[in-house]
């Protein structure tokens, strides 16, 4: 879920987006609570709607609002992710703003209540191929901040893969250019994922995360062990690994992963 992450943006393919209104009116008739309200996050447009037994996310750019991940309500300010994740949400003082922390993050984030959802998250989503890729140009636009570092010229960007885009323009289509648009930043936190099809870029010559210690190699420097040592002789037969460890190479960028549309920094 976007909103457990310190730094992300993201968005589904706006084609498969639910129109925000509905997510938004569909609550019970319940006594409302402290945190009952619509919220604004520090930071990426990321807005929160609770109530009705739910946590309802929405990002929104200058050009959009696209509903995101939702998480069930457990007690009190409490809600339980898909993955089990757990947030809290408190408010301060006066009830204007509040923290939300997860159990998966030393972090937390602050939140602003604001009166309502911007008119954007009321209207039926966009279904146009042209739409899709404003939201996502749009979306790093406002909360990439590595271009210079990357030595990417993001509007030049826009000016050529723009005009690729059409009224026809196929997912498979948009997910390859989408895919092109990315690939330069060469970041681990970016990827484009959307069915059962995703792109995700490392720096080149990243080596892929091993934990078995037996399968890494030496630090420099660090003497080599006789045969004979003692500290090489079994006293004990070995203990099987409590988990199977990977010695082969990483995966290939762009093998399929879990389905969504979604990009983070």
């Amino acid at each position: 879920m976007r909103i457990v992450t310190a730094a992300v943006a993201a968005l589904a393919l706006a084609t498969t987006a639910l129109p925000a209104a509905s997510a938004a009116s569909a609550a019970p008739q319940d006594p409302p609570s402290a945190t009952d309200g619509v919220w604004r996050m520090d930071g990426y447009g990321t807005l929160l709607v609770l109530g009705g037994g739910a946590l309802r996310e929405y990002q929104t750019t200058a050009v959009s609002c696209v509903e995101g991940d939702s998480a069930r309500q457990t007690g009190p300010g409490t809600y339980a992710t898909p993955d089990g994740t757990a947030l809290t949400v408190r408010t301060t003082p006066g009830r204007a703003h509040a923290r939300l922390a997860a159990d998966r993050s030393v972090g937390h984030r602050w939140l602003t209540r604001i009166r309502a959802l911007p008119a954007a998250c009321t209207r039926p989503p966009a279904t146009d191929p042209r739409a899709d890729f404003d939201v996502l140009w749009q979306t790093f636009e406002e909360n990439y901040p590595f271009f210079a570092q990357k030595g990417v010229d993001w509007h030049a960007v826009r000016d050529r893969y723009r005009p690729q885009v059409h009224r026809n323009t196929t997912r498979a289509e948009l997910f390859d250019i989408f895919s092109r648009m990315l690939r330069p930043l060469h970041d681990a936190h970016v990827a484009v994922k959307d069915g059962d099809r995703v792109f995700a870029e490392v720096r080149p010559g990243t080596p892929a995360p091993n934990p078995c210690p037996s399968s890494r190699p030496p630090r420099p420097g660090t003497p080599a062990r006789s045969p004979s040592s003692p500290a090489d002789r079994p006293s004990a037969p070995a203990r099987p690994s409590p988990r199977p460890c990977s010695t082969g190479p990483a995966a290939p960028s762009g093998s399929a992963g879990p389905p969504r549309a979604s990009s983070r920094t």
